[in-house]
């Protein structure tokens, strides 16, 4: 009987982690009411920074910023956000690109751990390669 919620516990732990980092700057209004000043005076400022924070946390994977699109839509505007950050990952995402294919592996074990890059290898499937690439970059800072 409690075999079925085991199973789904992985699952309800992510909905109750997106309910919560969507649902929370929906209600604390303080600090975005400080920021929303500071961006209505240097609007095109606070798009570029964060068209280059978006930009860093696709070249240096240490950086993960799930919650930024949504903390960015009462600053910016949904959409204007939703454009910056897209931005922001094109451009990162090809300057990463770029990266790997001039310098790949070496530059890949001398930034990261060799038995970890090794590990990872092994864990990586041969078969639906590009879509599980795209559902780890989701997930894994």
């Amino acid at each position: 009987m409690t075999e079925p919620v085991f199973r789904y516990k992985g699952a309800l732990i992510v909905v109750a982690l997106l309910l919560v980092l969507f649902l929370v700057p929906l209600f604390i209004s303080a600090p975005f009411d400080f920021l929303q000043s500071l961006v209505g005076e240097n609007y095109v400022l606070s798009a570029l920074s964060f068209i280059a924070l978006m930009f860093l946390a696709t070249v240096v994977a240490p950086i993960s910023l799930p919650v930024a699109v949504p903390a960015a839509a009462p600053l910016l505007g949904a959409w204007q956000a939703a454009l910056c950050a897209i931005l922001g990952w094109t451009l990162g995402g090809a300057v990463a690109f770029l990266l790997a294919r001039r310098y790949g592996r070496p530059l890949l074990v001398r930034l990261v751990d060799v038995k970890k890059v090794e590990r990872f290898e092994n864990t990586v499937p041969d078969r639906h390669l590009f879509f599980w690439m795209l559902f780890a970059r989701m997930l894994l800072p």
